[in-house]
């Protein structure tokens, strides 16, 4: 590009502000500047209007009918995709940018060009190149297009191409259509103005509508525009462009359910205009032969028509001018309203690209006589077929009846109802097939009827008696001849009311069947009898069985319903029980169980009633406390297995009470009585146990129904203290026996004293014997026994109390004790009292208690110095207690020896030695003469510790130290002292306290 001047671009701005037009930047073309003036030249640019719309209203109707009328319709939509709204009048003649090229008309250069970027009007002010005498320019002007830049010749000009672009919203690019205008004449040297410029628009519109009517069911899936060009030319073409890169595009539209309305904006496309061979008469053949890349519309989705569902059907709409005209002219607009109603077969214009085959239902068709079965037929419109029909089928088509045996003709989709004229006799289906051409391909279509059915009702059961009715059915194929018949060994018969037993056509629903038993059931079990029906074939193929069925009608077996009947124990002569049997039936009663029932009526007797019937019997009394049953057997009908009923007979128990005994007196002849009762008319024995005896007379034999009594006493007196109780006492009435427990009292037998005591001088002491009166007793032992006596030795009880006195003799010795037993000869009473005398209570001094004392001493640390064993107050009392030979030394010995009484009681509390010695010397018991022990009497009393302890009524023992008279050591201050717990020697001073027991000589 040539540079400008800043002074040449100052005027030029000026010159363009001045003619009004706004220019950004101007450019010239780089070829010098040649001597040709510059002029001032003004054009008006004016939008020329749309050219003569191209509008037409399609209706598609199945028969091929075409119906078109004129509409206006709204604005074009962009050619990218689809627009939801055309542009509107202003913004199709907006200018909003420019292109300008001056062209020498004779050689076709350039002279000027000039791009204006941005227009706010529609006036432009120019520099054009003045003209030579005689010349002529022609000026282009190209808006919207962008800087063509220097085009060198008005040929390459005009066949220049403009790349189209749109919008995302399928506009135009900017919403800016591309347009092109020119003007031709001489430029002057004054300059030209005010010269008008027509533009044409370099696009076309076209707006598509499309609905169906209520009676066609389409259902689109897309709508596209095709053969789109992607170029347009500066100059309109007379034919297709084949240069500039031109391509096609596809573009959508919008779809709907219901119809939808799509714009869209697109360059020129000069498809053509076709003849000869390729002419077309109708609207219905144009499809685009003999041209390529013609601008189409294709309508697809899914299309309903007689019942048929047909896939990817296409509705292709080319919106040239007319029926031969592919065209698409610039700066036209094309409005297509297109009504689907219908395929058409005959219009070339639909392709149909899925017809489903016939498909036929597998479910069969009834059995019955007009059962039906329908089938789509699925031929595209218009499409021709035909087939017979079988014998036993018809058809109904278009409301059109077509009898069996016809041929049905027909043209594109239907539905055709086939009726089946009479059921099938046969229980297998039947079927029937035939072909038909759909679309070219033959299709074999098999009809099938479902086999018939015979279905039987409930067995019927009857009651045993004569006259029972009972029904049942059958349910058959409708339209089936059908038949029944009985067999049932003359026992079974048709009822009254049967609705009847054959028919020429089965009804639709369930045939009644009533039946009746003649007679009653002589057996106890179910008889049988049958129902035979046939239907269809069976009823005259006796080897066809497939519809044949039997129903079972049993009688139920006669019954004999005997009863329960309960008696009294006592015997009875007229006694009623009862039984009920099926009626008709002949009958035998026995007696099967209970040799205690005899009839006394009739046993057998004429036909059953059906109602109670009696037998009368007598019975004997229960002789037993249980109940027992007994049984009649009754049987009717037949002998060996006729029904039979048993009559239950159940006696109540008989009873026997004997009781209210008293618990008699323990003496002899004590009297008492006994109350029975029992069932009247049982035999009665009374058995009483030894020791008792009857007194009523005469005894009773036989039970009254009411209390009887028994009088009864004892034969003697009872010998023990425990009640007497005559278990084996036994009252009998029949089969029952019951024991009763007559019962005598314990006797009653005692002694005042159990114990004794005598002192050793002896004496008589007494107690006292009480008994029951005639209780025998005796004392033992009887004899004198350890100086001992009883004065009794047996006597009788009385009642009141008898003296019984014990002796003894005087005690010289030990503890006397002597048990006597008083017994009652022959019983349980037995009393002992223990008679006890006191000893005397001496101790032996001996060696032995010698030897023990030394032992003792030595183990003590003693000696015979310290502890003199028979020293009293400082007095050798050996001698004087008739003591020899006595030696004190490791071995002691002496000769003789002597015995002392020991008290019986124990002074209480200690005390020292004075005290204790006056005590003991002032002791007055049983006699006087009582002193202190020597040491060696009380190592001697210590040795017999036990056994004078346990003399009657002695004291015992404190296990403490007692005083001796024996001196210790020598010293008369001091005394040897005992300790009886251990048996240790010791010594105290004479003041101290201790204890005493006093001794006396023997």
């Amino acid at each position: 590009m040539k540079r400008v001047s800043k002074t040449r671009l100052f005027a030029l701005l000026f010159l363009l502000v001045a003619g009004g037009c706004t220019e950004t930047d101007v450019e010239e073309d780089n070829i010098p500047l040649h001597a040709l003036k510059e002029v001032d030249a003004g054009f008006i640019l004016n939008v020329l209007a749309n050219r003569t719309p191209v509008t037409r209203s399609i209706t598609f109707t199945p028969d091929g009918t075409l119906e078109s009328d004129t509409l206006a319709v709204g604005a074009e939509d962009s050619v990218r995709t689809k627009a939801a709204a055309p542009l509107s009048e202003i913004q199709e003649s907006q200018v909003a940018s420019l292109w300008v090229g001056q062209y020498d008309v004779e050689t076709g250069m350039r002279l000027f060009n000039q791009y204006i970027p941005s227009m706010t009007g529609t006036t432009v002010n120019l520099k054009l190149k003045q003209s030579q005498t005689g010349s002529r320019s022609r000026v282009y002007f190209v808006s919207n297009a962008g800087d063509l830049g220097a085009i060198a010749t008005e040929a390459i000009l005009k066949k220049h191409t403009l790349a189209y672009t749109s919008t995302a919203e399928g506009l135009p690019d900017n919403n800016l259509c591309k347009m092109m205008g020119y003007w031709e004449g001489e430029v002057a040297a004054g300059g030209v103005r005010n010269i008008m410029v027509e533009l044409t628009r370099l696009i076309a519109a076209i707006t598509f509508t499309y609905s169906t009517s209520a009676d066609f069911t389409f259902r689109p899936t897309s709508l596209v525009l095709k053969n789109a060009p992607t170029v347009s030319q500066v100059e309109a073409p007379t034919g297709q462009l084949t240069t500039g890169s031109i391509s096609y595009n596809t573009y959508t539209g919008t779809v709907s359910q219901t119809g939808a309305t799509t714009y869209w904006y697109l360059p020129e496309n000069m498809a053509g205009t076709v003849d000869g061979e390729n002419a077309v008469g109708s609207e219905k053949n144009k499809t685009g032969r003999g041209v390529t890349n013609a601008t189409c519309i294709e309508l697809t989705g899914t299309a309903e028509q007689g019942g048929v569902t047909y896939g990817n059907v296409t509705f292709r709409f080319y919106p040239g001018s007319d029926k031969n005209n592919y065209d698409i002219v610039r700066n036209s607009r094309y409005t297509m309203d297109v009504t689907l109603i219908g395929i058409d077969v005959s219009d070339e214009r639909i392709t149909v690209g899925e017809i489903p085959p016939i498909v036929v239902d597998p479910t069969e068709m009834p059995a019955k006589k007009g059962g039906e079965k329908a089938i789509q037929i699925t031929a595209r419109p218009g499409q021709p077929w035909e087939f017979d029909m079988p014998t036993w089928l018809s058809a109904l088509l278009d409301g059109q009846n077509i009898p069996s045996g016809a041929t049905i003709t027909h043209q594109g989709p239907a539905n055709v109802m086939f009726r089946a004229v009479e059921a099938n006799p046969r229980a297998e289906s039947r079927s029937v097939s035939f072909n038909i051409e759909v679309n070219g391909v033959d299709q074999v279509i098999t009809i099938v009827q479902a086999g018939s059915t015979l279905t039987k009702g409930n067995d019927i059961t009857l009651d045993a008696e004569a006259g029972s009715e009972g029904f049942s059915s059958f349910t058959a194929t409708e339209g089936l001849q059908w038949l029944a018949s009985l067999s049932g060994d003359g026992w079974l018969d048709w009822s009254a009311v049967n609705p009847g037993f054959s028919g020429i056509e089965a009804p639709d629903g369930a045939q009644p069947l009533k039946v009746k038993a003649i007679a009653s059931n002589p057996f106890a079990q179910v008889r049988s009898g049958k129902i035979t029906v046939k239907a269809g074939a069976s009823v005259g193929d006796a080897a066809y069985t497939n519809l044949k069925q039997e129903i079972t009608v049993e009688q139920a077996g006669s019954t004999v319903i005997g009863s329960e009947i309960n008696i009294a124990a006592e015997g009875i002569n007229s006694q009623t029980s009862s039984f009920t049997a099926t009626a008709g039936l002949a009958w035998v009663a026995d007696v099967t169980s209970g040799n205690w029932i005899t009839f006394t009526g009739a046993t057998s007797g004429n036909l059953t009633t059906g109602r109670v019937q009696d037998i009368t019997f007598k019975a004997e009394v229960n002789p037993s406390s249980s109940q027992r049953s007994g049984e009649i057997t009754v049987r009717a009908g037949d002998a060996g297995t006729g029904p039979t009923g048993k009559i239950t007979i159940t006696q109540n128990a008989s009873s026997l009470t004997a009781g209210d005994p008293v618990t008699l007196a323990a003496t002899k002849d004590a009297t008492g009585s006994l109350k029975i009762t029992g069932t009247f008319g049982l035999p009665l024995t009374v058995t009483s146990p030894s020791w008792l005896e009857i007194t009523t007379n005469p005894v009773p034999t036989e039970t009254v129904g009411s209390e009887q009594t028994v009088g009864y006493k004892t034969k003697e007196v009872n010998l023990n203290s425990t009640e007497r109780v005559a278990e084996n006492i036994s009252v009998k009435a029949g089969d029952i026996t019951r024991t009763v427990a007559i019962k005598q009292s314990g006797s009653t037998f005692s002694v005042s004293e159990t114990d004794l005591s005598f002192e050793e001088a002896g004496g008589s002491k007494t107690v006292k014997v009480n008994g029951t009166s005639g209780l025998p007793w005796t004392v033992s032992p009887s004899a004198v026994t350890s100086g001992i006596v009883p004065d009794i030795t047996s006597s009788d009880a009385d009642g009141t109390d008898q003296t019984l006195t014990f002796s003894a003799t005087e005690n010289t010795g030990g503890v006397r004790s002597v048990t006597f037993t008083i017994a009652v000869t022959g019983g349980d009473h037995s009393k002992t009292v223990e008679v006890k005398q006191d000893p005397v209570r001496s101790v032996t001094i001996d060696q032995s208690v010698l030897q023990s004392y030394y032992t003792q001493m030595s183990a003590n640390g003693y000696n015979w110095t310290t502890h003199p064993p028979f020293d009293a107050d400082g007095t050798n009392t050996a001698a004087s207690h008739g003591l020899t030979n006595v030696n004190l030394s490791t071995s002691p010995t002496m000769t003789g020896s002597y015995s002392i009484q020991v008290e019986k009681g124990q002074k209480v509390g200690t005390g020292n030695y004075s005290t204790q010695k006056s005590y003991c010397s002032g002791l007055n018991d049983d006699g006087t003469g009582w002193r202190l022990p020597t040491q060696i009497e009380l190592h001697a009393m210590y040795k017999n510790k036990t056994a004078i302890e346990g003399a009657g009524g002695a004291s015992l023992f404190i296990n403490f130290v007692y005083w001796s008279s024996s001196v210790y050591g020598g010293n008369s201050n001091n005394r040897c002292i005992l300790n009886f717990n251990g048996g240790n020697f010791g010594y105290h001073d004479t003041s101290g306290n201790d204890n005493v027991r006093c001794v006396r000589d023997i």
